[in-house]
């Protein structure tokens, strides 16, 4: 990044004579303009430290000036702006001394000797105008000083030039210190890109600019890279052709390859230079993989290479611009040229859909950072295979395998990024199709992704092998649209995982049957998976909890599940630990709601289970037992999450209890209420929430003026007493001190209200 005096102190700018006149002060660009100050102003008013970037400024260097080809409306302003607050705020010797070379302005214009001129006078001749009012006119103070001469107004680009002064001083005329802001702070920069490090002939120079209209990012880039190709290969003949590289690699941009992203277009014809833009960001990303740099380089500039537009400039900041990057290019985009109306080589979706995603990078360039390891994988598996045939059984089985890795995966961050990559890197050097299930089956475990994944990879390519038609099942299970490659929990259920690390040598009897008990388990489990929305009263939850505790632990709380977070959902249960007893505890639980779980009767089977009641003799069964016979206790989770403290139990709403919670005990006796309210008649029942962690969550149970409070204390509750309507035998050790009782079971509370409700009912 730079700024317009970083640009100026390298020798100056000087607009050239092919270029327009400064357009920005016309009548008919009043938008554009206002738009434009009013971006420039705000970004001198923030006192945060943001900056605005006024994106790419092309030019080239001709006697030290800086020539702008792509930016001379934006200098313009830039300058002018420089101009004003100077002016305005005392520094015109400071912008004299950076903008006078003791001859000439180091900023003017050549496309008419009057521009030259007023540029020149307007910095050699300071003038304050510190004294103006906001209604005064600056354009007025400059066109009654003794030097300007009135001809110049019939120059378009000195009219401009006065109207957007007098613009700026609309915005500007109250900052003392805009001047200093501007120069010390840097709040407006932009990327300067020298085109002379290119050796751009004149001709074409002239060539590109003859529209008069500024240049594309993509048509800079494609100057750049044809040139760079004919610089690097000399004339040299493309092979099997009568062509040059240079003039080869030109047709074909201009031909076949433009042709493969026109068909991908969702817009006009300028769609297709961005998505020319965003291929070349997806091949730049492959050509980084696999240039050799190991994880912690590799993540670095992975970092700065994603985050910024993709220019041959930053390619060749990489280190990526050389023979090689060109002739894999042109293999690449040949490929792709001749697949056809669309991207057709895996010939199913259901694992990668190579159409959606290639139209999803061209047409926008982002994806998170599992979408690109997926894209490396599919597009270096492309370039692997050169000009030969492409076997589409080994495309699929190579991008089944990435695909479940990566599904499995935790790399949303750019060290695990850059690691997941290399280890994809890695695989695609096992080989291709049985080879490549053959190593899958006997390596050892790789980092950068999953390993409880690749073992699971390991146990399915053993059983693909088989002739025993193991494939079609496994691939059915696996594009489950929830489980997605994840399915070892079948296996554990169906008995293959413990026998498979004993004893591998099954005939075909044992084989059909752990096929059969395969399907009787995915059967079971497609029916359930995903959760959310699929049963009402949170059936399955229920369900679960009847047999045991099955929450996972997060940060501080306990988490029901939920399939959208990856930390707590249920993917990660039935992902389970086999080397984590209580983890591969809690998996079982789902073993046993699904051993019970009738897929034609889904609903009632699971009414069933719950209706059968709470198992287990540990100290979980009341909490269990509470949030079975009350689903609104789960509702209220809205995050799905409990806090287990040492004298209580919370229900949160959201992950912490700054935010809204209830206790577990006092929360059931309100629902308890709810459900038997003619039980509990006259009683009036008020449930009081907190929001923060100085006071308790409780009940409040009333009659008239009499009150009956109660707290959590688990696994019991406290219990105080108010007013006169209390049956004297009702508490036999009540408190008078303190009107307050024992601590007391919840099910004792909740017979101790009905006893209160049924002596009020005897008294009326």
């Amino acid at each position: 990044m730079t700024t317009f005096l970083d640009v100026v102190k390298e020798g100056g700018i000087r607009i050239p004579l092919l270029q327009r006149d400064y357009a920005q002060g016309r009548e008919e660009n009043t938008q554009v303009r206002e738009s434009f100050l009013d971006a420039l102003a705000e970004a001198i008013r923030d006192a945060t430290g943001k900056t605005l970037n006024l994106d790419f400024v092309y030019g080239r260097r001709s006697d030290g000036f800086l020539e702008p080809l792509d930016g001379q409306q934006r200098l313009t302003t830039l300058f002018l702006l420089h101009w004003y607050l100077a002016s305005r705020n005392g520094a015109q010797s400071d912008f004299r001394a950076v903008m006078w070379d003791g001859h000439h302005a180091k900023f003017s214009y050549l496309t008419r000797p009057s521009a030259r001129d007023f540029f020149d006078r307007l910095v050699e001749q300071p003038l304050d105008i510190s004294s103006l009012s906001q209604m005064d006119s600056v354009q007025s103070t400059i066109r009654d000083q003794n030097w300007f001469l009135l001809a110049w107004l019939r120059d378009p680009t000195v009219r401009g030039v006065l109207t957007v002064i007098d613009a700026i001083h609309q915005r500007l005329h109250d900052l003392e210190d805009g001047y200093s802001r501007l120069v010390n702070a840097s709040p407006i920069e932009f990327q300067y890109l020298p085109l002379d490090e290119f050796n751009l002939s004149d001709d074409l120079y002239i060539k590109m600019n003859a529209r008069g209209k500024a240049l594309t990012p993509f048509e800079i880039f494609k100057v750049q890279i044809e040139e760079f190709v004919k610089g690097c290969f000399q004339g040299e003949l493309y092979p099997g052709s009568a062509f040059s590289w240079a003039q080869y690699f030109s047709l074909k941009m201009d031909t076949d390859w433009t042709d493969i992203f026109w068909k991908h277009r969702v817009g006009g014809s300028n769609e297709v230079d961005r998505q020319f833009l965003n291929f070349f960001k997806l091949f730049g990303l492959v050509s980084l993989v696999d240039s050799g740099r190991d994880n912690t380089l590799l993540a670095a500039d992975l970092t700065s290479f994603l985050r910024k537009p993709v220019s041959l400039q930053s390619l060749r900041e990489l280190g990526l611009l050389d023979r090689a990057f060109v002739e894999r290019l042109a293999d690449l985009l040949n490929r792709l040229a001749a697949s056809g109306e669309e991207l057709s080589y895996l010939g199913r979706s259901d694992y990668y859909d190579e159409v959606a995603d290639f139209a999803e990078i061209l047409n926008t360039g982002e994806g998170s950072m599992s979408d690109w390891v997926k894209r490396y994988a599919y597009f270096a598996f492309l370039l692997s295979q050169k000009d030969r045939e492409l076997n589409p059984d080994a495309f699929h089985e190579w991008m089944r395998l990435v695909c479940n890795l990566v599904h499995a995966s935790e790399i949303e961050r750019y060290d695990r990024f850059a690691n997941a990559l290399l280890a994809v890197q890695t695989l695609a050097s096992y080989g291709e199709g049985d080879q490549l299930l053959e190593r899958v089956a006997t390596c050892e475990v790789i980092g950068g992704l999953n390993q409880q994944q690749q073992r699971e990879e390991r146990i399915k390519a053993s059983l693909i092998l088989t002739p025993f038609q193991w494939r079609p099942l496994i691939e059915k299970a696996e594009t489950h649209e929830y489980f997605r490659g994840q399915v070892e929990f079948l296996m554990q259920f169906s008995g293959i995982y413990g026998v498979w690390s004993l004893d591998r040598s099954w005939d075909e009897k044992e084989h059909k049957d752990f096929q059969r008990a395969f399907e009787f388990w995915f059967e079971r489990a497609r029916e359930v998976f995903p959760v959310e929305g699929r049963f009402e009263d949170f059936l399955w939850e229920r369900a679960l909890l009847c047999k045991g505790d099955y929450l996972l632990d997060y940060k501080y709380n306990k988490n029901l599940l939920k399939d959208s977070d990856r930390d707590v959902s249920w993917k990660r249960l039935l992902r389970a630990d086999t080397q984590t007893e209580s983890r591969e505890a809690k998996r079982d639980l789902v073993k046993e709601v699904l051993s019970e779980f009738d897929p034609r009767e889904p609903v009632g089977s699971l009414q069933a289970t719950i209706q059968n009641g709470v198992g287990g003799a540990d100290e979980s069964v009341l909490w269990r037992k509470m949030l079975v016979e009350h689903p609104n206790l789960i509702r209220f989770c809205g995050k799905r999450c409990l806090r287990f403290e040492d004298v209580n139990i919370y229900l949160l709403t959201k992950t912490r209890r700054s935010g809204y919670h209830s206790e577990l005990a006092t929360h059931w006796l309100s629902q308890e209420f709810q459900r038997d309210n003619e039980g509990f008649q006259p009683l009036q029942c008020v449930y009081q929430t907190s929001n923060t962690g100085y006071t308790e969550p409780h009940a409040v149970f009333s009659y008239k003026t009499s009150t009956l409070k109660v707290l959590g204390n688990w696994p019991k509750v406290g219990i105080l007493i108010d007013g006169p309507d209390f049956p004297d035998d009702m508490f036999a050790v009540w408190q008078p001190t303190s009107n307050a009782l024992p601590v007391k079971s919840p099910e004792e509370c909740r017979a101790l209200l009905l006893k209160w409700a049924e002596y009020l009912r005897s008294q009326s």
